[in-house]
């Protein structure tokens, strides 16, 4: 039984996106054996393969999450990094984290039920799907000026640039919850225009 701590989770994902050399591997077609598809920008698991990834471990087990997470064209993979590298301002990724809970209410308060095969529904009242989108800002001050007064969440690996300004930004930041396929409940806890950074996001 696990916390969804919604905010903590968010920040790891990235955090681990930022630290993952190990991606970087492999340019083929299809999914590696981590669950990272290269050429269709997409890394599908468990959160805890995904932190057996990051961390360097074997421990398996599922985290009782799945995530997916997709990043966009230009986002030259695998720069996660603290400095700008090549990627532009603009270049975004979206995670999305799926688990159950038996708890009616805010998400961020829920606790997760156990859930170990990827093709059953556990036994459980409430789905609950995190999206988390993120925008890299570099050293573009108005860009970042913008999201600030917007109310983005900074997120800056490894230090900011002068100025104060973040490697990236959380613009979008969403709990759904559903009961028996239905959606019953929206947290919008980040929710700004991908704006600032000369175009948008899809």
């Amino acid at each position: 039984m696990k916390k969804i701590a919604i905010l903590i989770l968010s920040i790891c994902l990235l955090v681990a996106f930022a630290s993952t050399p190990a991606m970087a591997a492999g340019k083929g077609t299809g999914f590696d054996p981590s669950g990272v598809n290269v050429q269709a920008r997409v890394f599908n698991g468990w959160v805890g393969d995904w932190n057996d990834l990051v961390d360097g471990g074997d421990g398996g087990g599922t985290g009782d999450m799945w995530i997916t997470v997709k990043w966009s064209k230009d986002w030259i993979w695998p720069d996660f990094q603290p400095s700008p590298g090549d990627t532009p301002p603009g270049a975004w990724l979206i995670a999305n984290q799926i688990g159950y809970t038996n708890d009616s209410g805010d998400p961020q308060y829920a606790t997760l039920v156990t859930w170990t095969d990827k093709n059953s529904i556990p036994d459980a009242t409430y789905k609950v799907l995190l999206v988390v989108k993120i925008m890299r800002v570099s050293d573009n001050s108005e860009a970042w000026d913008n999201y600030q007064l917007a109310g983005g969440f900074a997120f800056s690996q490894g230090g900011a640039y002068g100025d104060g300004v973040p490697n990236y930004v959380i613009f979008q930041y969403t709990a759904y919850v559903y009961e028996d396929g239905t959606l019953v409940g929206t947290y919008p806890y980040i929710s700004i225009p991908p704006s600032g950074l000369g175009h948008l996001i899809f």
